[in-house]
């Protein structure tokens, strides 16, 4: 894990109003102010006081609602749900209502809020994307409509790294740091984040994580991402954001002796998508579905970016050695020269997403292979041949370029039939991986390793 600088804490976002309407309108332009004859000043009248309005009690409201348009131009809603309730609360339901200019409902849903649970007192946001297009959408209302109440005990956790990015297509990345720094183990249930402007109202918001290792056991941390699709416009005016993590204790993980390789090669290909690869050796006598999560930091030790990866198989099988390529990244593949700012990388296993798996594999042959490079790809293609014995319910095909020099590897891909193939059955493949833009084949030595996915058995319930 890299050394990272503690910060100020971020700022939090002003408390919400104690009773804000859950109703939410666009701004309309100010109309043109009518030309008429000067009035006669009149006579002030006394303002009358206005009451504070009552925080809410024992119920679990919603503070704010908001609808944008993205930059796709497809309709989002968010808002923000607090629990004033003094019990914790999970299963939180929130009916979302969209209405046009005369009032009539267009469209209804119910969602789940971010958090699994939400503790007294706290805050979590919701986000909708609406599938129809509602071209006489006006305004939007939220009420919580269910809750189930919750045992759970909230685990504390330290937020560090954290960094606001906005690409240049307009969508915002929120990334940073997950430090459990207790004595012991915490599952991350659920993790948001949101965004505020200037007068700290809710701006937008997300409740789906691009990456996140969601166990860490005591002293353990790990990079994670959430990213915002961004409005058509008004992005500038973004002066802050917040995370909201649903953590709990846990079990201790349970230990796979699972190695990753030190040297991890990098690049930018032609398409300036970033790619992080390296690879993953599995030490120990099982078939393991295997989860990986890579981070990249600044000299701050501030987490730029945190992107996901499988293995190319559903399986790793003992004492194999797989490739991964961590390439779904957020600011570094939508936003020019934040490479620029990177200067150290983690790559972890998720216990979370890690365990024994059922799925068996066995190696097959290829034949026929032959490949062609151009300007942005290197294609590889060939036919599998099922030597095993017996079908194969699907099968993959693994190509890996190592340096000559160094013997290190710097680029892989993958491809694969999901069709069945019959005993000495044989299936084409097509294998294409991007390469940077000044790629020459002649500086690396590459490996064709094809795979079949054994049929599962499975036992009838009775």
């Amino acid at each position: 894990s890299p050394v990272a600088t503690e910060k100020n804490p971020t700022a939090q976002p002003p408390a919400a109003p104690t009773e804000a309407p859950a109703e939410s309108a666009p701004t309309a332009p100010p109309a043109e102010a009518p030309t008429s004859a000067p009035q006669e000043p009149q006579p002030t009248a006394a303002p009358t006081e206005v009451p504070p309005t009552p925080r809410p009690e024992n119920v679990i409201a919603v503070d704010s609602v908001r609808g944008y348009y993205d930059h796709y131009g497809s309709l989002h809603i968010v808002g923000l749900v607090t629990n004033y309730t003094d019990r914790p609360a999970d299963s939180v339901e929130v009916e979302i209502n969209i209405l046009d200019a005369g009032g009539a409902s267009l469209y209804t849903d119910v969602i789940y809020i971010g958090l699994s649970t939400l503790m007294p007192g706290e805050t979590s946001p919701f986000a909708y994307w609406v599938p129809e297009d509602l071209p006489a959408a006006d305004h939007y209302e939220a009420a919580v409509v269910g809750s189930s109440v919750s045992e759970i005990e909230r685990a504390t956790l330290k937020i560090d790294g954290t960094l606001l990015t906005i690409d240049d297509s307009g969508d915002m990345h929120v990334t940073g740091i997950l430090v459990n720094n207790t004595d012991t183990p915490i599952q991350i249930n659920n993790l948001s984040a949101a965004t505020f402007d200037a007068d700290g109202q809710l701006f937008a918001a997300e409740t789906i994580q691009a990456a996140l290792v969601r166990h860490l056991d005591p002293g353990e941390d790990g990079p994670f991402r959430v990213t915002i699709t961004g409005p058509e416009n008004g992005t500038a005016n973004i002066s802050d954001f917040q995370v909201y993590v649903d953590a709990a204790t846990a079990e201790p993980a349970e230990t796979y002796d699972l190695v990753i390789s030190e040297n991890n090669n990098y690049y930018l290909d032609a398409y300036d998508n970033f790619h992080l690869v390296g690879e993953v050796t599995n030490n120990t006598d099982l078939y393991l579905s295997v989860s990986l999560v890579a981070g990249i930091y600044d000299a701050d030790g501030n987490a730029m970016d945190a992107a996901s990866t499988d293995l190319p198989m559903f399986s790793i099988g003992p004492g194999e050695t797989f490739p991964y390529d961590f390439n779904y990244w957020g600011p570094l593949n939508f936003k020019a020269g934040a490479i620029d700012d990177a200067v150290s990388y983690t790559v972890q296993w998720d216990p979370y997403w890690t365990w024994d798996s059922l799925s068996l594999h066995t190696e097959l042959t290829t034949q026929n292979n032959t490949n062609e490079v151009d300007t942005y790809q290197a294609t590889f293609r060939g036919e599998i041949l099922n030597d095993s014995g017996d079908e194969v319910a699907s099968a993959t095909v693994i190509v890996n370029l190592y340096d000559v020099e160094t013997g290190e590897l710097v680029a892989t891909g993958y491809g694969g039939v999901y069709d069945p193939i019959a005993p000495n059955g044989v299936a084409d493949y097509t294998v294409w991986i991007d390469i940077p833009a000044d790629f020459d084949i002649n500086t690396v030595n590459y490996t064709i390793t094809a795979y079949g996915d054994l049929p599962q058995e499975t036992e009838t319930p009775y």
